[in-house]
């Protein structure tokens, strides 16, 4: 029979903390419903680092194991490497079903860092390196990439992947699917070059539902061994 025990929370395992409003990129793509011109969001004052780390502490303490930090663009906050240090440092209880038994064990969480790219440097890579960071950065298109971003800088991007590698980082391209990029897609160009600059899964293309005008978006996810589609 299987193991079973009451769950520590309602929570899921992974929390996703939008830390701030603000961003160096004007994506045609955002989902962030501040961003959204018809929307009903109102803005508030940002959290504190004091309250982004009460917050990280709590939720740890309810079963969370894994935080993607994330904005916005997180480099924005001059304080995000101090409150994903604390991150690091917490402990909650990571819980696996081994052979019909559950088995707990305390550890740190898992931390990913969900950034456009534009911001990454030295520091940032060290940080990542130091605490085990996951880094997600976004590549919406080569050819493409100033449509979708308002800015040229695809390169600088494409040189953090490589950067990242020489860290020993774990890295992920995440790959916008809009009609604008469609073409490079078809061509495997955005996952060959980013397996060329370094990052680890060149194949994983995350689809992110837009609130602009692509009503006709394909959402693509895709690794080595399946790839689905949807349309939206």
């Amino acid at each position: 029979m299987m193991d079973r025990r009451p769950a520590v929370s309602f929570l899921p395992t992974t929390a996703v903390l939008e830390l701030t409003y603000q961003c160096n990129h004007h994506c045609i793509f955002c989902s962030c419903p501040w961003e959204n011109d018809t929307g009903s969001f109102v803005r508030q004052a940002e959290m504190t680092t004091a309250q982004w780390k009460a917050i990280i502490t709590c939720l740890c303490g309810m079963g969370v194991t894994s935080f993607a930090f994330t904005g916005g663009e997180p480099l924005e906050r001059n304080d995000l490497a101090e409150i994903v240090s604390h991150a690091a440092i917490c402990q909650t209880e990571h819980i696996e079903l081994i052979e019909g038994a559950l088995v707990s064990r305390h550890a740190a969480p898992a931390l990913y860092l969900l950034s456009n790219g534009r911001a990454v440097d030295e520091t940032v890579l060290t940080m990542c390196q130091r605490h085990g960071v996951q880094l997600s950065l976004s590549l919406p298109g080569l050819e493409t990439f100033e449509q979708h971003t308002g800015f040229d800088d695809a390169d600088k991007v494409l040189q953090s992947f490589t950067e990242a590698k020489h860290h020993g980082l774990n890295t992920v391209a995440n790959i916008t699917v809009t009609k604008l990029n469609l073409d490079e897609l078809g061509a495997r160009d955005l996952c060959r070059v980013t397996g060329r600059c370094g990052s680890n899964s060149p194949e994983s293309i995350s689809p992110r539902w837009p609130r602009a005008s692509f009503c006709g978006n394909v959402g693509i996810v895709s690794n080595r061994n399946r790839a689905n589609a949807g349309y939206c």
